[in-house]
């Protein structure tokens, strides 16, 4: 599979780690309206496609539509960034 933003090969299973997200998640400003899409975009390409299998992973915009989010419960990753 290869991510749609950079055309690199991502490993489907298990290459995205807690770490690689806390980077990727300081790095953009999810307040802001077009960094939903971008937010969106990575997360359903590389970051769900690169956690461990058996995870849940939930993300969007919060109820107050203010402020993205991304959950991901699972064994090697349970954490909520918002």
């Amino acid at each position: 599979m290869a991510n749609w933003r950079t055309g690199h090969a991502i490993d489907p299973v298990g290459s995205i780690s807690e770490e690689n997200i806390d980077t990727w998640w300081e790095s953009k400003d999810r307040t802001l309206a077009h960094g939903w899409d971008d937010a969106d975009g990575h997360i359903r390409n590389v970051i769900t496609a690169g956690i461990p299998a058996g995870h849940t992973v939930k993300h969007g915009v919060n109820d107050a539509g203010n402020k993205y989010f991304l959950s991901i419960s699972g064994d090697n990753i349970n954490k909520n960034w918002t």
